[in-house]
C-alpha cells in the first residue's frame, strides 16, 4: 500500500476546505488530468480529496499539485504541509508500512476505547458518552457486515483459483489415470470452500436476497461429493458450467456490496461524533490523560478510515479488470477471436488505471498490453494468446496484493468492532 496514505489526511483536509468540488475538477483539468480518471463516488469532497492526493502521490507528481494549490490559494501554508508530508514519508519504511500502520493504528484505537471506557465511569462524562452509544453501535454493525462480505469475496476467489485445474483434469481424466489424483484433491478443497461460503451466507448480517446463489452452490456441493464417493466425473457434468456462471457474476456483486457498506460507513461515520465528544469532555475538565489517549485513538481511526477508502476504491477497479479478463479466459480456447474483440476495452481500462504510475509492476502490465496490441494489429492471435495469459497473471497478482491489504485492514476493524461491542455492553 502506498506510504502516502499515512500522511495524506492533512493535505486531504486542506484540499477539501480550500476548494469546492467544481474547483477541484477545474484544478485537475489545469494540471492535465481528466477528473473522471480519479474515482469520485458519493462520499463527499473529503473522500475525493483523499483520492486526489493518493493519485498524485503514486505518480510522483505531488509537487505539481502543491504548486498549483499554492498559486490558487496563496493564503494557506502549502509548502509547509508538503514538507511535513515528505518527513512523514521518510519516517516510514515503505516495505513494511502497511503492516506497521495497521498495527499501530489498531493499538492506538484500542487505547482510545479503553480511555473512553474509563471516562464512562466518571459521572461528569458518562451522560455525554451515552449520547453517541447508537453511533458506536451502528459503526460496529457496519464493521460486522464489511468483514462478512470481505471473507465471502475471498472464498469466491479461492473457488475461482481452483476452477481451471478442475476443468482441465475433468477433460484429461479419461486418458490420464494420474489426473484423478489431482482432481480429487481439488474437489476436496472445493467441498471445504463451499462449506465456508454457505456458513458465511447463513450469518444474520446477510439478507436472503443477497445469497440466492446458495441453492446452486448446495447442489454443486452434492455433485462434488458424489464424484468423490464414486471416483467418477459423471456427477460433475452440470457442475462446471453452473459454477463458471456463478464465478463470472458473484465476486463482482460481492465486491459491490463491500463498496456499498464502506460508502455507508464513511457517510455515517462515528468519527465526527467522537471529535465532538472529545471537545465537550475537554470543557468538563475530566481526566486529561484519558482525553489524550482518546484524541490519539481518533486520529488513528481517521488514518484507518482513509486507508480503507483508498483500498476499497482500488479493489473495486481491479475487480472491474478481472470482470473483463475472466470471460476472455473462459472462451479463448473455443473462440480465439474473443481476444481481439475484447482487448480495446481492456487496454483502455488498463491505461485509465495505470498511466503515470512509476512502479515496475505497472510498467510491466502496460508493456504487455502494448505487445498484445501489436500482435492483434498484425492479425497474429496465436502469438497474442501467451501474452494475454502473462497479462492476466500479473493483473491477478496485483489484485491479490490489494486484496490482502484490504483484508488486513478489515481484520483490524473487526477487532476494533469487537472492542466496541464490549464497551457498549459495559454501558448498559
Amino acid at each position: 500500500m502506498p506510504a502516502s496514505i499515512a500522511a495524506a489526511p492533512t493535505l486531504r483536509e486542506a484540499l477539501a476546505s480550500a476548494f469546492s468540488l467544481a474547483e477541484l475538477r477545474v484544478a485537475l483539468a489545469d494540471l492535465g488530468i481528466n477528473p473522471e480518471s480519479i474515482p469520485q463516488y458519493d462520499g463527499g469532497i473529503e473522500l475525493w480529496a483523499l483520492e486526489i492526493v493518493n493519485y498524485f502521490q503514486r505518480r510522483g507528481r505531488l509537487d505539481e499539485l502543491i504548486a498549483h494549490c499554492a498559486k490558487e490559494r496563496p493564503n494557506l501554508p502549502w509548502q509547509q504541509m508538503a514538507e511535513a508530508h515528505r518527513q512523514a514519508l521518510t519516517r516510514l519504511d515503505v516495505t513494511n508500512a502497511a503492516e506497521r500502520d495497521a498495527g499501530d493504528a489498531f493499538r492506538d484505537i484500542q487505547r482510545g476505547l479503553s480511555a473512553l471506557e474509563k471516562l464512562a465511569r466518571d459521572p461528569t462524562a458518562r451522560p455525554l458518552i451515552l449520547r453517541i452509544r447508537d453511533d458506536l453501535q451502528d459503526a460496529s454493525d457496519y464493521i460486522i457486515r464489511l468483514s462478512s462480505y470481505k471473507h465471502l469475496h475471498d472464498e469466491f476467489q479461492e473457488l475461482q483459483v481452483r476452477y481451471s485445474v478442475i476443468e482441465r483434469d475433468c477433460r484429461s481424466v479419461e486418458t490420464d489415470e494420474t489426473a484423478w489424483n489431482t482432481l480429487a484433491e481439488y474437489l476436496t478443497q472445493w467441498d471445504g470452500i463451499i462449506s465456508r461460503l454457505l456458513a458465511i451466507a447463513a450469518q444474520p448480517s446477510f439478507a436472503p436476497s443477497n445469497v440466492a446463489w446458495t441453492t446452486r452452490l448446495t447442489q454443486a456441493q452434492r455433485s462434488v461429493r458424489d464424484a468423490l464417493e464414486t471416483q467418477t466425473i459423471s456427477p460433475l457434468a452440470n457442475v462446471l458450467p453452473a459454477v463458471r456462471r456463478l464465478l463470472e457474476r458473484e465476486p463482482s456483486l460481492v465486491n459491490a456490496k463491500i463498496f456499498e457498506v464502506v460508502r455507508a460507513m464513511l457517510q455515517r461515520g462515528v468519527i465526527p461524533q467522537l471529535v465532538e465528544l472529545r471537545e465537550a469532555l475537554a470543557q468538563r475538565r475530566v481526566d486529561s490523560i484519558s482525553l489524550d489517549e482518546l484524541a490519539r485513538g481518533i486520529e488513528s481511526l481517521k488514518g484507518l478510515r482513509d486507508r480503507l477508502q483508498v483500498l476499497v476504491t482500488e479493489h473495486d477497479r481491479w475487480q472491474r479488470m478481472e470482470d473483463e479478463l475472466n470471460p476472455i479466459a473462459s472462451n479463448l480456447s473455443r473462440n480465439p477471436e474473443v481476444l481481439a474483440q475484447s482487448w480495446p476495452f481492456v487496454s483502455s481500462l488498463a491505461h485509465e488505471m495505470l498511466d503515470g504510475l512509476q512502479e515496475d509492476w505497472a510498467t510491466a502490465i502496460l508493456t504487455l498490453d502494448a505487445r498484445i496490441q501489436e500482435r492483434l494489429a498484425a492479425g497474429d492471435v496465436p502469438r497474442a494468446r501467451p501474452l494475454y495469459y502473462q497479462f492476466h497473471s500479473r493483473v491477478s497478482n496485483r489484485f491479490r496484493i490489494v486484496d490482502d491489504d484490504l483484508l488486513e485492514v478489515v481484520e483490524a476493524l473487526q477487532k476494533i468492532g469487537d472492542s466496541m461491542q464490549g464497551f457498549l455492553r459495559g454501558l448498559l
